[in-house]
């Protein structure tokens, strides 16, 4: 299931199996989705990634544009923001992509990751690559990992200087960071 350029959309109480790729991605331009109380199951890559997008344009003036969206600018707001991750058992992923995790997240914002129950993954059931997200609660972790031993359960990372307004008061701000958890 792809989301792309929608607002407030909810994935509640669905059985989502066996999918040979992801089972939800939200890509882009979304706000507050909701993906709550679903049972994901052999999933082939990870059962809910979010990606978003940032400008072609390399410097302010756009003078040099990338072939794809992946310059440091992400002012123009393509990125998945305020998605509320809640409820889930998420088992049985990674059958194809052993890179997988339950959630993965990359130039998105203000995600809430909560009461969510996730086992027998491949690697980390949890991937931050971006900055802004909460998990307030204590996941169960029962045996994360098929793959690897000494793992991490949750990863979370920022390799790429991105330029982005602050969330929530707008101004401009540049962030480098590489935080390991």
């Amino acid at each position: 299931m792809t989301i792309e350029g929608a607002e407030g959309v909810a994935i509640h109480q669905n059985q989502i199996t066996r999918c040979d790729g992801n089972g939800v991605f939200l890509g882009g331009y979304t706000r507050g989705v909701n993906i709550t109380g679903n049972d994901m199951n052999y999933i082939g890559d990870s059962p809910m990634a979010a990606f978003g997008w940032t400008s072609p344009c390399l410097h302010a003036d756009c003078k040099v544009k990338l072939p794809d969206k992946v310059g440091p600018d992400g002012r123009g707001g393509e990125q998945p923001r305020g998605s509320y991750v809640a409820g889930n058992l998420i088992r049985e992923f990674g059958i194809w992509q052993k890179q997988s995790s339950a959630w993965f997240q990359a130039l998105a914002a203000l995600t809430t990751f909560n009461q969510n129950v996730v086992f027998n993954g491949p690697r980390a059931a949890v991937n931050f690559v971006s900055a802004r997200q909460t998990m307030p609660f204590v996941i169960l972790w029962l045996h994360s990992h098929r793959l690897l031993a000494i793992a991490e359960r949750c990863f979370r990372w920022w390799q790429q200087s991105h330029r982005q307004p602050h969330v929530q008061s707008g101004a401009p701000t540049t962030t480098q960071y590489i935080i390991p958890t």
